[in-house]
């Protein structure tokens, strides 16, 4: 699967997770200071525990892809499942068309037939994995005109580690906090931070060795590719997640609008160009 986040159009109906009545599919991008957040939120962000030393974690699952927001038909949170299921990018075979892959087997017949979020079949020789999927538009939370001393998202290296998306599908009560069984007010097991997500096995989503982020540049295009394996006609296994930044611009401005030229010819070397002024 391959999911594309650049313009497209997205024929279904508009998705609200926010409790905002919107007419159209084009996403309302929420207001940067209510999703900001200090340096130290994970260190007191769980305001919903009684002390200080139990507000602080450094794990949060979360039931919708991380980084990817204010996308046009999804509002604040891209979830997962509904993206490949929903979007007229995918292709979505029956049943009966559903071919699951033999780990052991005599035969040369063994080639996988399922779903896929691309617009060529993933066994195709000349196959583009930069391919356009299901794509969508979307817009930075970030304010990504500024530079900023910690590294974000979109600048991560080759081969880095972003995330980890769980290995198999799991049902959307097992983020729900629990609460004590004496005192229903008082939270026992918080939201996201169940025993049992985090013994479940997971698939780390890593930058493309080939197309990483580099510091002070936007990608204007990003890539999410998810392989999987078809354990029957019913089940699938996630096995490697890949993120492709593309692209690339910087945010360094034009030397004629007072850029810094040793800068801009550092990333000039590399390819990379001042990206538009009213981005």
């Amino acid at each position: 699967v391959d999911l594309s986040f650049r313009d497209t159009v997205f024929n279904v109906s508009t998705y609200d997770d926010d409790g905002k009545i919107e007419s159209s599919a084009s996403c309302v991008p929420d207001d940067y200071s209510s999703v900001h957040e200090s340096r130290t939120w994970w260190a007191h962000g769980d305001k919903t525990l009684p002390s200080v030393d139990l507000q602080s974690f450094n794990t949060l699952a979360l039931p919708y892809l991380p980084f990817f927001s204010n996308c046009d038909a999804f509002d604040s949170h891209v979830s997962l499942s509904r993206l490949i299921e929903e979007h007229p990018g995918c292709n979505l075979l029956s049943y009966n068309e559903t071919k699951p892959v033999r780990q052991i087997t005599l035969s040369n017949d063994n080639d996988p037939s399922g779903d896929f979020c691309l617009d060529q079949f993933p066994l195709d020789p000349f196959f583009d994995p930069l391919s356009s999927g299901a794509t969508l538009s979307c817009q930075f939370e970030e304010q990504v005109t500024m530079a900023s001393d910690k590294k974000r998202w979109y600048e991560g290296a080759a081969e880095e580690t972003l995330f980890y998306i769980s290995r198999d599908a799991i049902s959307a009560d097992i983020f729900e906090a629990k609460f004590d069984e004496t005192d229903n007010t008082l939270v026992s097991t918080p939201w996201g931070r169940s025993k049992e997500l985090s013994r479940l096995p997971k698939i780390p989503v890593t930058v493309s060795n080939a197309f990483g982020g580099i510091r002070n540049t936007i990608p204007r295009k990003v890539s999410l590719e998810l392989q999987y394996y078809q354990i029957d006609r019913y089940k699938k296994r996630l096995v490697s997640a890949t993120i492709f930044y593309d692209e690339i611009c910087t945010i360094f401005r034009p030397e004629h609008f007072g850029g810094d030229p040793e800068k801009l010819r550092e990333m000039d070397e590399m390819g990379i160009h001042s990206c538009e002024v009213d981005i």
